[in-house]
């Protein structure tokens, strides 16, 4: 038996699930227990207590109504607790997934040759999704564009792809930055980016707050 996990930006809770089969039907206890876990983690650590508080109630809520007591499927009850998380205050930050091959991958990587691997599988799905710069061009009328779908670690490789992307738009009068399928992600190449927008002035970018020490 290996562990199945419902993911999210906050949490990973275990359930049990067959190797190399369709996952099994959820039952009631376990998506009490999902529910419980995303319930106390936000209450816990969200950045802003109040809204935590409310979410964890939201989904509560929904149990007691029945609500989820059709579903079976975690993938679907992946994507509603989505929606229903994201409906208090739509903070697209904050989902919920279920990854179990992820998971797997991550728990299997026992020795340092097995974390190389694993490290190296990441490295390359990174370089083909070209460390999320997507697309880069010249629009008619002299404007540039860049669909970015996420800001990965800077390291040599994607450092050098936003470098390249970046000089491509530096003669654009204007430009245009698609963020519309943007998860996050580092702060770091927010601020590489960033840097080709200002003059040599430090320019205050964002501030971090993390609730359980501050």
């Amino acid at each position: 038996m290996i562990t199945r996990l419902f993911f999210s930006s906050l949490f990973l809770l275990p359930l049990l699930a067959s190797a190399q089969e369709m996952p099994a039907p959820l039952t009631a206890a376990e998506r009490a227990e999902v529910v419980d876990s995303i319930s106390a983690i936000l209450d816990r650590s969200y950045v802003f207590p109040d809204i935590g508080k409310a979410i964890g109630e939201r989904l509560h809520a929904k149990a007691r109504q029945g609500d989820y007591d059709g579903i079976s499927d975690p993938f679907q009850f992946a994507e509603t607790l989505t929606e229903d998380v994201r409906s208090v205050n739509n903070d697209l930050h904050l989902s919920v997934r279920f990854s179990p091959q992820q998971i797997a991958e991550q728990r299997s990587a026992v020795s340092a040759e097995d974390s190389l691997a694993y490290l190296a599988r990441q490295r390359r799905n990174m370089q083909m999704s070209n460390y999320g710069f997507r697309e880069v061009k010249i629009l008619d009328g002299n404007i540039g564009y860049l669909n970015l779908t996420g800001f990965y670690p800077v390291t040599e490789e994607s450092g050098r792809t936003a470098e390249a992307a970046m000089n491509l738009l530096s003669n654009a009068d204007a430009l245009i930055i698609d963020l519309r399928e943007n998860g996050g992600g580092d702060p770091a190449m927010i601020q590489l980016i960033s840097s080709y927008l200002f003059d040599s002035e430090p320019v205050h970018l964002n501030t971090f707050y993390y609730r359980p020490q501050d």
